[in-house]
């Protein structure tokens, strides 16, 4: 049996392949993103002996979206190339060909919500935990995180931001256009990544890029001072977004141009 050792790579480095059939959404990768940060790095990317990725593509995505420099590898250099194609679907369907005690699955996910543990880090939606007879509000509430900081999960809970649906309904494509402090900031409605062309012709001298933002972002002070792009793949976030801004500033400082 091969001694396997965890090493730290460059994430620049790793080359993903590009016989890869599993596929990450940019919300999916937001998902693991949380994931890393709240538990920390507990699954170590799998690479062969030139640096290219086995298993762990949605991981080294999501760790470009947190900007680490490395991420600490299990090299798997002793697998043959048929070995290391066929692990590669191995590893993800392996695990979705378990099921789960849906009995224990809701009495668990009741007792973290009743220490306010934020639910969404379980990678469980609110239709699922609705589906569970699991009160999704409690994943918006959050807790504190494994630094002792507060997710801002928690500041929408209070406010109720996350209660309802937003006025604002949003679809993938959306554009707006809102306005303050004679600066006219754009909202997309889509993938960062996809969405690339769209949202890059909105950019100009002194735009700063808002990729993923929160509910508040146009809010806060930097907003008064630099154009913002934003990008938000979530259309709930969206409709958020624009709800708030309107609450602020008025329903006129708000256009859908698009």
């Amino acid at each position: 049996m091969n001694k396997l050792t965890i090493e730290e790579r460059k994430v620049s480095d790793l080359i993903p392949s590009a016989r890869n059939a599993r596929t990450h959404s940019d919300a999916q990768v937001a998902e693991i993103a949380g994931s890393i940060k709240e538990f920390g790095w507990t699954n170590p990317v799998l690479i062969d002996g030139s640096d290219g990725i086995i298993a762990g593509h949605g991981r080294v995505l999501a760790a470009r979206m947190l900007k680490r420099k490395t991420v600490p590898c299990i090299v798997l250099a002793h697998l043959s190339d048929a070995q290391r194609r066929a692990y590669m679907i191995a590893d993800n369907k392996l695990a979705l060909n378990a099921g789960w005690d849906d009995d224990m699955l809701r009495a668990e996910l009741r007792a973290l919500a009743e220490e306010s543990f934020d639910l969404t880090l379980t990678g469980f939606s609110a239709d699922e935990l609705r589906d569970l007879s699991v009160d999704p509000h409690h994943a918006e509430g959050g807790s504190a995180g494994a630094n002792g900081s507060t997710p801002a999960r928690d500041l929408l809970g209070l406010v109720n931001v996350t209660i309802e649906e937003p006025r604002t309904k949003c679809e993938d494509g959306d554009c707006f256009r809102l306005t303050r402090d004679g600066l006219a900031h754009i909202l997309h409605v889509g993938s960062v990544l996809d969405g690339y062309e769209t949202w890059s012709a909105s950019m100009r001298a002194g735009s700063r890029f808002c990729p993923y933002p929160g509910v508040f972002v146009l809010l806060s002070p930097g907003a008064g001072e630099s154009h913002l792009v934003l990008v938000q793949p979530d259309n709930y976030i969206a409709g958020h977004i624009v709800d708030r801004f309107v609450d602020v500033y008025g329903q006129d400082a708000a256009e859908r141009v698009s």
